[in-house]
């Protein structure tokens, strides 16, 4: 994914996002190192500022996921 929240959504690919949005957090919810939950937490961050960037508000987890997010 090349647009991570710089502000250029021409590229901006909404089903890729969604995709790899639900496998980090998935991957999260399964890691058990600290570390390694640290550094998916802020690459979902990203996809997040990326969607927000693109959509105009902060919805990827419901998107994702039809529920808010925590």
């Amino acid at each position: 994914m090349s647009d991570t929240g710089d502000g250029d959504t021409a590229n901006f690919d909404p089903t890729r996002t969604l995709d790899l949005y639900r496998n980090i957090v998935e991957e999260c919810d399964a890691a058990s190192d600290d570390a390694e939950k640290a550094e998916l937490q802020r690459l979902a961050r990203l996809l997040r500022d990326a969607w927000k960037d693109w959509q105009g508000e902060d919805s990827l987890h419901d998107m994702a996921f039809g529920e808010p997010a925590e």
